[in-house]
């Protein structure tokens, strides 16, 4: 039987006393391998660990890269990967152990059908807690999981342990080093039909096998990540909730103002009403310039526009309030409910699309 070649990608980014045994355990073990033959065990090291560092070069199958301090996991696994030249890429997260896992095998002899593999902590509803709220919370992010990213994980607790050279260049391309829970990588192997074959764990480490809320948040906030960066429906939708706030909160300044116009100071209704809707334009103007379409340029001719658009808004509001109270019999609420979903969604389309073009 031919032999794979094979590279280890090891982080290093805080001192640890363990760490040349624990190197030595895992030369020793893939060595003793039949069907694999080690090339490399890349270290990448924090430039400023000092430890350990002079010993590694000793040893026979190490090569070392250096990063900058403060960054993260990610972005070292991502230099370890960049630096691989083997057939297979397998990452090994527990420097902090003195044995190495003894699951390499396991792992390896997927390899030949599956161009990932990962790793799932074993976790369960009932491991996870009693509270009610978690529980639904949970069950809602694997739905988002099953219809948004058409991933199929009974659990957020995961990583990527080996994967195929032929593949890298994906996860070399994962746009966000921040993310915890190597979504976006697994995302984007399901979109272009890598084989992806997942592997129970379940750790000696009771907490490890527990999901907690700030986890949860963590999860839900890369899901949302992961779908702006890929989805362009998605980053639409985003923007329109966006737009949405933004314009509730503009016209609570406008009811606010309005009130203090004309009730407490007794100023003329229509000139109330004229300032309170201008502070309406301004403020939802502002928010949508700045900070949801992020056009920074040409503000006063965009401000008329935006300003203008909500003005044919006012009308078309009124034409849909009349077709629905007087034509078709509905109440003032309701008449008036609608014509907001309406002019929203239409506001939105024309800001988009005249306003906060490019």
């Amino acid at each position: 039987m031919s032999q794979i070649s094979i590279d280890i990608i090891v982080p290093y980014l805080q001192n640890d006393f363990q760490f040349t045994q624990t190197i030595k355990n895992i030369e020793s073990y893939v060595n003793k391998l039949n069907n694999i033959r080690l090339q490399n065990i890349i270290v990448v090291h924090d430039k400023d660990l000092d430890e350990n560092i002079d010993i590694l070069e000793n040893f026979d199958y190490v090569k070392l890269i250096s990063i900058v301090q403060g960054k993260d996991i990610k972005h070292a696994l991502k230099q370890g990967v960049l630096a691989s030249t083997s057939k297979l890429i397998y990452i090994y997260y527990d420097i902090d152990l003195p044995n190495v896992i003894d699951d390499l095998t396991e792992t390896i002899n997927y390899s030949q059908n599956y161009d990932v593999i990962v790793h799932l902590n074993n976790i369960t509803t009932k491991l996870i807690t009693q509270n009610l709220f978690i529980k639904i919370f949970f069950t809602f992010t694997r739905k988002i999981i099953h219809i948004f990213l058409k991933i199929r994980f009974d659990d957020f607790k995961y990583k990527i342990k080996l994967l195929n050279s032929d593949i890298k260049d994906i996860f070399l391309n994962c746009k966000n080093e921040v993310l915890e829970f190597d979504l976006e990588f697994l995302y984007l192997c399901n979109r272009k039909k890598i084989r992806v074959k997942e592997i129970i764990f379940l750790s000696k480490d009771k907490n490890e096998n527990k999901l907690t809320f700030s986890e949860y948040f963590k999860f839900v906030k890369e899901i949302i990540n992961v779908l702006y960066v890929h989805e362009p429906r998605f980053k639409v939708l985003k923007r329109f909730v966006v737009y949405a706030i933004i314009g509730f909160s503009g016209l609570s300044m406008d009811m606010l103002l309005f009130y203090l116009l004309a009730i407490v100071l007794n100023v003329n209704v229509y000139i109330s009403n004229f300032f309170s809707m201008a502070l309406g334009f301004t403020n939802n103007f502002f928010w949508n310039a700045h900070f949801n379409f992020k056009k920074k340029d040409r503000l006063f001719n965009r401000y008329i526009k935006f300003a203008s658009i909500a003005i044919f808004g006012i009308f078309i509001s009124n034409v849909i309030i009349y077709i629905f109270y007087n034509l078709l019999g509905f109440s003032e609420i309701a008449s008036k409910l609608i014509s907001i979903i309406i002019i929203v969604i239409i506001q939105f389309y024309l800001n988009s699309k005249i306003t906060f073009r490019n």
